[in-house]
């Protein structure tokens, strides 16, 4: 057929047009490319220069088609529903990924492709590969058989399958994912490896590990034996095997099976057990646990020029005389044989010998007889070794050895270590937190120490503390009891113990917390003490509170009924859960106090603590244990001498009605809130005392020195009738002050209801001026 154009000429030159016989295809690259096709759906020149073609998600089930997009480098098809692929892909194609589809069989793929993504299809098998190919992912199939490894894949990644063996040369991967098969055994691994995960198989050994990896997953499988470990691993996961040690160390890594620590099966330094199989085969099993039997026949050992780091392990060799150690990268000697005769080491690398040897002789590399290195100052508790080395790493050498810092060291904090009784070697400790740490009692400690916190472990009694000694917290132990406390312990924390007592409290203690404890009672608290906590425990009653303290809380010690007089210093009074406790012994200004009860809890009888000392000198039976009045003797007092008594007020005195004289003089008091009606005799302070309250007319008053002088004036706006003060205080606290004055909050009162109050005089009501 002869084509023209619209002027009539003949075009010459045009190819057939190409259009796809596949409508499903085509609607859903048209979706994706609408650039790729004209209006009669042929393929534009624009398609045969695409490069980069996402099919993902959309319904196809062929891809019959695909090779007229001749320059296609990377197609990807996720979530469809192709069955097959077409042989005829594009030879240009590098990527290609049809993962999460029903594909059965791979065709012959292009042999440029790069990336082959097949996961989650239904393949049971895969016949060829690529040369070129990098990444094959074929996870979540059925596939029995894998063919040749081609030289340039480097990743692999066939989970989820049902292969029992693998292509015998892995050639150059560095990262086999072939966990969850049914895998008996593994090919040798490929040098370049560096990440091994074949978890849930059937694997009974592992192959040996290439020096360069650095991730190894073998949970569930029947494992027995590791091979050596390279240094290089840095995650390690063996779980759910019969492995009972690991056959030689990996540096700063531990190993755990099922969340316990694996202990070495024999030899630490991987060149060391090199070098002792040269000269004795036979001294260990396939999981290279040492025989016995076979070590013990050893007496001599030359090591020389091994490239050995640590001996640790040659402990084992019991029968061992002469040693030969020299040449080597050791910097020190970690446990010898306690049967060694002779030693021969690098002098320049090695400074100490361990002490359990003193007839040990020591030869330098040369063999010559040396003078015996200094004793070596050894940690054996790893976890307190480890300790010290995240504190200080200059302080400890791989072999758990002390160095000259570690005698500087002044704060160290430890976890759940068991070789406590090494701490005294850290003679410059100032600072040392142990938590979890192992023991029912202390072990000796450095005796600079000045802060010691020992908590969530199992000490049973602590003694022996140093007498440097500032700051103790034993929270969260088993302790029930504390003897010889330091005498320059300022702070102790005792919280959530089994302590029943309390006694011999250090002079010069100013906080101590005892809260959750078992407490029935308490010595005697020293005259320094600022805070006091026994929360939670079985108190009936608190000693003398020492005038220093500021902070209370005895809360939770519902055997309390009564409190001692309270500081006038303290700031904080807790007494929840306290019920029987229903006042105050005396007031205390300023006072933040939390108790069960919405309203404040009222003053038991006065307000001044040594005006009921006072007042007990003369009638010991006028209060009872929690300083509430006994009516019926206070009643019998006619005459009331407290002179000199360094007493501040005088609240609460019209509880003694029938005092009919009174000597207040030589105490601080400048106001005095009430006389009793039957009071004919009254000495104070003249330069103190300047005004009365409403009194008896017949009374007469006398100034310190015996001298009758002039009754002073009545106090304005002062409310004289002791029962309407009462009456007013009860509605509003803030109205009157301890002398029952007025105070502003009075002025702008607008209701007061005091019925039946028993109320004899009103002078004082004109205050209340609202």
């Amino acid at each position: 057929m002869k084509v023209y154009n619209a002027k009539g000429n003949l075009a010459e030159g045009m190819g057939a047009c190409v259009t796809l016989s596949n409508p499903v295809l085509l609607t859903a690259i048209k979706s994706r490319c609408s650039a790729c096709f004209d209006n009669c759906n042929n393929l534009t020149p624009y398609a045969f220069t695409l490069t980069y073609l996402e099919l993902d998600g959309l319904p196809i089930n062929s891809l019959s088609g695909i090779e007229h997009f001749r320059s296609l480098q990377n197609l990807s098809c996720r979530h469809g529903q192709l069955e097959s692929l077409p042989d005829n892909l594009p030879n240009s194609l590098l990527r290609l990924d049809v993962q999460n589809n029903k594909i059965t069989s791979l065709p012959i793929l292009p042999t440029n492709l790069q990336f082959l993504q097949l996961a989650q299809n239904k393949l049971t098998k895969i016949d060829s590969l690529p040369a070129a190919l990098r990444e094959l992912y074929c996870n979540n199939n059925l596939i029995t058989f894998l063919p040749k490894i081609p030289s340039t894949l480097t990743l692999l990644d066939c989970s989820n399958n049902l292969l029992r063996t693998l292509p015998a040369s892995l050639s150059n991967l560095n990262s086999l994912i072939a966990y969850n098969n049914q895998l008996i055994e593994l090919p040798p691994l490929p040098s370049q490896l560096v990440t091994l995960d074949v978890k849930f198989n059937s694997l009974t050994k592992l192959p040996s590990l290439p020096s360069k990896l650095s991730s190894l997953y073998c949970d569930n499988n029947s494992i027995t034996c590791l091979p050596l470990l390279p240094n290089s691993i840095y995650s390690i996961s063996i779980n759910n095997n019969p492995i009972s040690c690991i056959p030689n160390k990996i540096t700063n890594r531990i190993v755990h099976l099922n969340g316990k620590e694996l202990p070495l099966c024999g030899i630490a330094n991987t060149n060391l057990i090199a070098a002792v199989q040269k000269v004795c085969p036979s001294c260990f099993d396939e999981c290279l646990k040492i025989k016995k039997e076979e070590v013990e026949k050893i007496a001599n050992l030359n090591l020389s020029g091994q490239n050995i780091s640590s001996l640790e392990g040659i402990e084992l060799f019991t029968s061992l005389e002469s040693l030969n150690i020299s040449n080597n990268p050791i910097t020190c000697l970690s446990n010898l044989p306690k049967s060694l005769l002779n030693i021969t080491i690098d002098t320049d690398k090695i400074t100490c010998i361990p002490d359990s040897l003193p007839a040990l002789k020591v030869y330098n590399s040369l063999g010559q007889l040396i003078p015996t290195p200094e004793k070596c100052v050894k940690i054996l508790d790893n976890i307190l070794a480890n300790s010290i080395r995240n504190s200080c790493y200059g302080c400890i050498n791989d072999c758990n050895i002390l160095l000259p810092p570690s005698q500087s060291l002044t704060r160290l904090t430890i976890y759940q270590a068991k070789g406590i009784e090494e701490l005294v070697k850290l003679k410059a400790l100032t600072h040392l937190s142990c938590q979890g740490c192992e023991g029912e009692r202390l072990p000796i400690l450095p005796k600079n120490l000045r802060s010691l916190t020992w908590t969530n472990g199992r000490l049973t009694r602590i003694e022996n503390l140093p007498d440097s000694l500032m700051e103790a917290n034993f929270s969260s132990n088993q302790i029930t009891e504390i003897t010889n406390f330091p005498i320059n312990l300022r702070t102790l924390y005792l919280q959530n113990n089994k302590i029943k007592t309390l006694q011999n409290l250090p002079d010069f203690l100013q906080i101590i917390d005892v809260s959750i404890n078992q407490l029935f009672s308490i010595e005697k608290l020293p005259n320094t003490l600022i805070n006091l906590n026994v929360l939670y425990n079985q108190l009936s009653s608190l000693p003398d509170l020492p005038s220093s303290l500021q902070v209370i809380n005895c809360s939770q010690n519902p055997l309390i009924t009564c409190l001692p007089f309270l500081p006038q210093g303290l700031k904080s009074l807790e007494i929840y859960g306290n019920a029987a406790i229903k006042c105050l012994p005396n007031k205390v200004d300023n006072l933040t106090l939390s108790t069960n009860y919405t309203n404040p809890l009222p003053i038991c009888s006065l307000g001044d603590p040594n005006l009921i000392i006072a007042i007990r000198e003369v009638c010991s039976t006028c209060f009872n244990s929690c300083f509430e009045i006994n009516h019926e003797e206070a009643l019998k007092i006619t005459n009331l001498e407290i002179s000199g008594k360094a007493i501040n007020n005088l609240v609460g005195l019209e509880n003694f009605p029938n005092i009919q004289t009174l000597n207040i003089s030589n105490n601080n008091i400048v106001c005095i809130p009430f006389l009793p009606e039957n009071l004919l005799s009254l000495t104070i302070d003249a330069e103190k005392t300047t005004c009365l309250p409403a009194h008896n007319p017949n009374l007469r008053v006398y100034d310190k020195s015996g001298q009758l002088i002039n009754t002073p004036a009545l106090c304005p706006e002062r409310i004289s009738d002791i029962n309407f003060a009462q009456a007013i205080k009860r509605q509003c606290p803030t109205c009157l002050d301890d002398c029952n004055n007025l105070l502003p909050p009075a002025k702008t009162l607008e209701q007061l209801n005091i019925t039946y109050s028993n109320i004899k005089d009103l002078t004082g009501i004109i205050g209340f001026q609202s």
